[in-house]
């Protein structure tokens, strides 16, 4: 996330003087969302909390009502400063999408994986997620000929986060 971050930075899609903590990967049913997104609200006062989560293959709308019900129902009064993200059915679809390959957006995770796999020509490893994401999105902004060509080739999810981003800083 911090390297898509300067990725923005960079070109002038977000401020430069935003910035971005960002937790350890968690499993959607962990208890510690809630206190991640107490203590950046009420602790730290940030600006927006953006929650990015997979779907593991289960309705994306479901996940969100369900993270609201189990993470969010303490803080009513500032949901309106969190923002979901689901990426279905997982976060390498969105890999799969940055790296403009067909199949990312229907069948399993496991399927998006194999995917991934014939690109790289090797065994893909979860730790290789940011490395490639990075990689690709570098190589795709170097090949577009301005930064609305570069935004709009982004997969949803992904402009989504420029959209909280930029928001929450105005």
């Amino acid at each position: 996330m911090k390297d898509f971050l300067n990725i923005l930075k960079r070109h002038d899609l977000v401020d430069k003087n935003i910035h971005v903590s960002v937790s350890s990967p968690l499993n959607r049913c962990d208890n510690r969302i809630d206190k991640y997104v107490r203590t950046a609200l009420d602790e730290y006062n940030y600006d927006h909390v953006i929650i990015l989560v997979d779907s593991e293959g289960e309705d994306p709308e479901i996940i969100r009502r369900n993270i609201i019900e189990e993470h969010l129902r303490d803080i009513d009064n500032k949901l309106n400063k969190v923002s979901i993200i689901i990426a279905h059915p997982c976060l390498e679809s969105i890999l799969c999408k940055v790296m403009n390959l067909s199949g990312c957006e229907t069948g399993t995770c496991h399927d998006i994986v194999r995917i991934i796999e014939q690109k790289i020509q090797r065994k893909y490893e979860k730790k290789m997620f940011q490395t490639l994401m990075i990689k690709e999105l570098s190589k795709r902004f170097e090949s577009v000929s301005n930064i609305d060509h570069f935004i709009n080739y982004l997969p949803d999810e992904l402009k989504k986060i420029i959209e909280c981003l930029q928001c929450s800083h105005d």
